[in-house]
């Protein structure tokens, strides 16, 4: 590539378009440039590194000093966010040497003291430290200057998950640290997947721009730059030349390589059959000068990175003394540069091999020259002995950074399976295990992608093997529609022996998947057939596990009764076995079922104690964040229902801060709509117009959540509409309610979310009759209570008959209102005595608000309905608070 960086050739209408976004005040952010093929097979090789280097030398000249960074996923040390922000930070640093990022510094050399530089805590304090030094920065800049230029090459990488190139835990990928004096161009081979989180709805910030194979001009001038040969534009050879390479730069830059070394004449070349010419032409590299040519393939195999010092250390194998030889070091590092598809890098004295070359030489040349492996296998066996000494700890050189060790575990991951695929893989399962119970996903995704490479030559058991840590990694990533989509093939393609083996683990995923997406009855179904599995099996840990799972559904489709008893069963098992970590998750799960009972004093119990096992666990990093963020929130959630306002909001602040940190959208979500909550309870503690404003917040919260949650968490997101749409209740605007209702309705029926779609018809109800929809009001109302009776849902039968009653008080029938009051204090009775007292206390309020002469013949109406009804024997206060209340108002 460099000396074409010298000699640019064509592409005048990708440079006037850089050129036309750079300069344009307004022009989106992100600038991002991919293959205009459609096939994969013909992606690659467009000339995309090529162009994004002339991009850097035109932004030089037309904006002066400003700071250009340019990171190569290629490579696995770019692929972090703390390395990319250090180059970043330099880079600026020069361009403005008035400016100094004295906080960013300090944070970085904070987290290096304390060796923790990937955990949440450690990113949002460096990200935080480097915000506050960038305004400073900002305020010595002119409005629209751009100061940060931010280059991404093979980006196709990391598309799965480009949240490991991102600094802040609450931003997506590119981070561009709030400074919005920074631009940033992007190549990848494929088009942008706009449904992926992390490019969901900003469509606006980004201009795409499609990089198509040079045209017969383009490639001519390319000939006459780089070509030792006189190859007229016009001339037959040229034509067919361009037709042969199909105007793909690595195959144009190649065939005058080997033209220019004289290793094939252009007679021969254009006499090639364009369906054999690939096949042809790559292999011309074996018959360059030794040492080059094996160097060259070497570098192929080698892969990750390449320099002097490994092929030292590859040269002392003794199967491969005898195949290179005169190695003159000064040579080979004058003599790689000048072929096309070679590079120096941008950092350090690697070379590196173009992605698509190397491809094209591992099928191509590797199998001609070594066809038993024997020579790839003697440098694999080299690379792993010389990862194990780098990953050694040696008391003469400083620790490894935690990116160095991810980098070089991954990078001998790759030579493990190649050796051995099932010593590698049994590494891989290793590392992926430990990291993912971390939830360090990002670190999990890339050796995912490295086991990904030799699916070819896994038999089928691993691969399935494989594609169940793929869909538990896709779940952790929030992704369980992707999830289900790789258990279900499995469910369906596996052989008889392989899901006997695994047939537990496969139906417990499908249940998560299902879970995650809110479909309860499916989940209970996967669920209940993997517990009934691990009890035949006789694996009373994973019996556990699903009991536990099942335990969770009940909780949530309000059947709390057999939560407990589900509860209870597993917790038993994990005090036989010992498992601290699961035996934490089902006490804060039985904290939460003691919260819907209304017995507050047990359910803190539960709950802190779980949080002080979790915290323990976490400092013996056995555990990551995850379940102590989901212990401070279900703290919160029994504050809020003890009307402790202030604990709730201080212990969903601590979650959410966690949620941030660890990017757990769900969790995210489902607090946002927490606080929202909050937020309404302080409106009806506080005066009017103060309360308006904290009505204002909460939307903005449920909005917010909304966003979060669209496509990932059904359940969260249509909560979100349904407290959006009290907000708009509250403030009067009846029909904006009722549509935010039906959309969540909607979805609801969808995913068979049984609990929510009751819920919205409850909250449309209302908001119709208040339109004067009666007849339809009506309706709603009959459909939630057929859905809440069906499934014993008592908080929502309580909710509905207490709004029936309140539409029948303010239209002045005190009768009709109060036998739908008698019904709300009975169902919430059966829900916990929390609920019955505040039932019987509002009943009480309004009753006293009447007259003497209105109350008679209610209460008299009323005691003998109540008794009626069965169990009412069990809750005597009722009838003690009419008759009370009837003799207290006689006068």
């Amino acid at each position: 590539m460099q000396q074409t960086e010298q000699h640019f050739i064509g592409r005048s209408k990708e440079l006037a378009s850089f050129t036309d976004w750079l300069n344009g005040p307004t022009t989106p952010w992100i600038l991002y440039i991919h293959d205009a093929a459609e096939r994969q097979e013909k992606k690659g090789g467009i000339g995309k590194t090529w162009l994004l280097r002339r991009y850097q030398e035109l932004a030089q000249q037309i904006c002066g000093n400003i700071a250009i960074v340019a990171i190569d996923f290629f490579n696995l040390t770019n692929r972090d966010r703390i390395a990319i922000a250090k180059r970043s930070v330099e880079a600026l640093q020069i361009a403005y040497p008035q400016w100094s990022a004295t906080s960013f510094e300090k944070a970085l050399h904070h987290t290096a003291e304390e060796h923790d530089t990937t955990s949440s805590d450690a990113r949002d304090s460096l990200s935080a430290a480097l915000v506050t030094d960038l305004q400073k920065l900002n305020a010595l800049l002119a409005k629209n200057e751009k100061a940060l230029l931010l280059f991404f090459d093979t980006y196709e990488l990391v598309e799965q998950n480009p949240l490991i190139a991102v600094l802040g835990t609450r931003r997506n990928f590119p981070d561009s640290y709030e400074f919005p004096h920074t631009r940033v161009v992007i190549a990848g081979r494929n088009r942008i997947n706009w449904s992926q989180p992390n490019w969901q709805g900003r469509e606006q910030e980004v201009c795409e721009l499609a990089i198509a194979p040079f045209s017969p001009e383009e490639m001519a001038q390319y000939l006459d730059a780089e070509s030792l040969y006189s190859i007229p534009a016009q001339s037959k050879e040229a034509k067919i030349l361009h037709h042969l390479t199909e105007g793909r730069p690595i195959l144009i830059g190649l065939a005058i390589d080997v033209l220019n070394h004289r290793t094939i004449t252009l007679p021969e070349l254009v006499a090639v059959p364009q369906e054999e010419f690939e096949q042809y032409l790559v292999p011309q590299i074996s018959k360059l000068e030794n040492p080059l040519n094996w160097v060259l393939m070497f570098m192929a195999h080698v892969y990750h990175r390449f320099n002097l010092t490994i092929l030292d250390w590859i040269l002392q194998t003794e199967d491969l003394k005898d195949i290179v030889y005169h190695v003159q070091q000064e040579k080979l590092v004058a003599d790689l540069p000048t072929l096309s598809f070679v590079r120096r890098s941008t950092s350090g004295d690697d070379f590196v091999l173009h992605d698509e070359m190397r491809r094209l030489v591992t099928k191509y040349c590797w199998g001609t020259h070594d066809p038993d492996h024997r020579y790839r296998q003697a440098i694999s066996r080299a690379m792993i002995a010389y990862y194990k000494q780098q990953l050694k700890q040696q008391p003469s050189k400083p620790p490894l950074s935690q990116q160095e060790h991810q980098a070089y575990t991954i990078e001998m991951l790759y030579h493990l399976l190649f050796v051995d695929i099932q010593i590698g893989l049994e590494y891989f399962r290793e590392q992926f295990d430990a990291v993912l119970n971390l939830w360090n996903s990002s670190f999990a995704r890339l050796l995912l992608q490295e086991a990904q490479q030799f699916t070819e030559q896994m038999h089928s058991h691993q691969l399935f093997d494989l594609l169940l840590r793929e869909a538990r990694l896709l779940a952790a990533e929030e992704n369980a529609r992707a999830a289900l989509e790789i258990l279900q093939k499995v469910e369906h393609q596996a052989d008889t022996k392989w899901l006997e083996e695994h047939r537990e683990t496969l139906f417990s995923q499908i249940g998560q998947c299902y879970l995650q997406q809110s479909k309860l009855a499916d989940a209970i179904d996967y669920y209940t057939r993997s517990r009934d599995i691990a009890h035949a099996h006789n694996d009373i840990e994973k019996y556990a596990y699903n009991v536990g799972q099942l335990g969770y559904i009940y909780r949530r489709q309000g059947e709390l009764d057999k939560a407990i008893k589900h509860y209870q069963e597993t917790i038993a098992v994990y005090k036989t076995i010992d498992r601290q970590r699961d035996y934490a998750d089902v006490l804060n799960s039985m904290g939460n079922v003691y919260r819907f009972l209304g017995r507050t004093d047990e359910a803190l119990r539960c709950c802190k104690i779980a949080l002080r096992i979790r915290r323990q666990l976490l400092e013996a990093g056995q555990i990551g964040e995850r379940p102590i963020g989901l212990s401070l929130a279900t703290l919160g959630l029994i504050y809020m229902n003890a009307e402790d306002i202030v604990q709730a909001e201080r212990y969903f602040q601590a979650a959410i801060d966690i949620y941030y940190r660890i990017d757990y959208k769900s969790g995210i979500a489902a607090t946002l709509n927490r606080l929202g909550q909050v937020e309404i309870a302080k409106v009806d503690r506080q005066q009017a117009e103060i309360g308006h404003a904290s009505l204002q917040h909460a939307q903005e919260l449920f909005q917010r959540a909304e966003v979060v949650a669209y496509a990932l968490d059904e359940e969260a997101y249509i909560n979100s509409l349904n407290k959006q749409g009290r907000i708009l209740a509250r403030l009067g605007k009846r029909a904006e309610s009722a549509e935010l209702y039906r959309r969540g309705i909607e979805h609801a029926r969808r995913i068979q979310d049984h609990y929510q779609e009751a819920e919205g018809l409850i909250d449309l109800c209302e908001a119709l009759e208040y339109l004067e929809e009666h007849e339809a009001s009506q309706q709603a109302w009959l459909e939630a209570k057929e859905i809440a009776s069906r499934e014993h849902y008592a908080f929502l039968l309580a909710r509905g008959e207490e709004i029936q009653g309140d539409l029948y008080y303010i239209a002045g029938n005190y009768m009709k209102a109060y036998e739908y009051y008698a019904e709300y204090c009975y169902q919430a009775a059966l829900y916990n005595e929390l609920a019955y007292s505040k039932a019987l206390r509002k009943l009480s309020d309004s009753l006293v608000a009447l007259t003497s002469d209105q109350i008679t013949p209610i209460v008299d109406a009323l005691i003998p309905l109540w008794e009626t009804k069965e169990k009412s024997k069990d809750y005597p206060q009722f009838v003690a608070a009419c008759n009370e209340i009837k003799e207290f108002m006689f006068f």
